[in-house]
Parts: C-alpha cells; sequence; structure tokens
C-alpha cells in the first residue's frame, strides 16, 4: 500500500471505520436514553439495595482478583524482597524494589502485598521480621566531632557545644536528643589531648 492509490483506499476505509463507530456510539446512547424514559434501572439491584450477601460475593471476588495478582507478579518483586528482609528496613526495600521493577513502590504497598503473600502461606514469614536498628554512634567518634568543635571554637563552653550538637540532630551515645554540658565532658575526657584537659 506504498502506491498513492494505496494509499487513497486506506484513508478510504480508515474514514468509513470511524464513520461506522459514530454510528454505534449514536445507536447505544439512544437505546440507553429511550430504557430510562421506560424506568430501567442500570447496574445491580441488590447491589444498589445493598444485599449482604451480593457485596460479600463481589468482596470475595476482588479479592481472589488481588490475590491472583499478586502471585502473578511476584517474581517481579519477591526476589528482592526476600534478598533484603529482614535484614534492611521497610523503606529501603520499597526503594530497591522500585529500582529493580520500574514501577514506584510505596512501603504501605509492598508490606501490604508481602503480609498478602504471608498469610496465603506463599512466603515465609520470616520476611516480616523485625529489620535491625541502625547502629548509635559510636562514642569514640562522638568524641573526636566534640573535640572537633571544641578546637575550631575554643571559647564556646560544654553547654554551647551541646547546642550544636543538637542543632546538627546528633543524639547522645545513649540515643537522646539533648545534651547535657555533662555529657559533652565525659566525651571530652575519652579524647586524650583534648581542651579543658
Amino acid at each position: 500500500m506504498r502506491t498513492d492509490e494505496g494509499q487513497l483506499m486506506m484513508q478510504q476505509l480508515g474514514s468509513f471505520a470511524e464513520f461506522e463507530r459514530k454510528r454505534i456510539t449514536a445507536r447505544i446512547n439512544s437505546g440507553i436514553a429511550a430504557a430510562k424514559k421506560r424506568g430501567v434501572v442500570f447496574g445491580n439491584p441488590r447491589l444498589k439495595a445493598r444485599d449482604k450477601e451480593t457485596i460479600r460475593k463481589i468482596v470475595r471476588a476482588r479479592d481472589e482478583t488481588y490475590v491472583t495478582q499478586l502471585i502473578d507478579t511476584m517474581d517481579t518483586f519477591m526476589p528482592t524482597v526476600l534478598e533484603l528482609r529482614p535484614k534492611r528496613p521497610w523503606p529501603k526495600v520499597a526503594e530497591a524494589v522500585s529500582r529493580t521493577t520500574g514501577v514506584t513502590w510505596t512501603v504501605e504497598c509492598l508490606t501490604r502485598s508481602v503480609r498478602r503473600l504471608v498469610g496465603e502461606g506463599i512466603v515465609d514469614r520470616k520476611v516480616l521480621g523485625k529489620a535491625p536498628r541502625a547502629r548509635r554512634r559510636r562514642s569514640e567518634e562522638l568524641a573526636l566531632l566534640v573535640q572537633g568543635l571544641a578546637l575550631t571554637n575554643p571559647g564556646l563552653s560544654l553547654r554551647g557545644i551541646g547546642s550544636q550538637l543538637e542543632a546538627m540532630k546528633i543524639r547522645t551515645p545513649a540515643g537522646k536528643p539533648t545534651w547535657s554540658a555533662a555529657s559533652v565532658a565525659h566525651l571530652m575526657n575519652k579524647v586524650p589531648g583534648a581542651p579543658g584537659q
């Protein structure tokens, strides 16, 4: 159909197809309008009447469809989940799954899907275990940081160093958000040759 005549024929066929589609749409709309005039109510009458059994059947059918879709697609996301869980927290796993699948996964969506697969007995319950908490900053690292703040600001008091650490959102060795002068002094005493010794 690379000839001029062939292109003309294809354009005419396309025009006829478009015309027929518009005619079908017009006939459907006029049929719906006529049925509404006769008092026909569209939709599932039992659902509109809030029949509990009908609602139960619809919910069950949707649930079965959801599980089927999960099983059909689990090969795309579960290998990453099984590799990372429970060693990594869910936000990191969701990021990794999003990267590997090319689809954006939220933590809620991913955990709901994995929990459902566990509930169905398809995936081992271990993936739902708690991820280890992020390691607290070791006191030696904090001691060096405190020493660095003291050296760069020689006139700064212990409370002032604590305020700077709080502004940097660095927690104490015990994991508390506020620093006392005693905590700063304790860390300064850990570093040999620190100011104030």
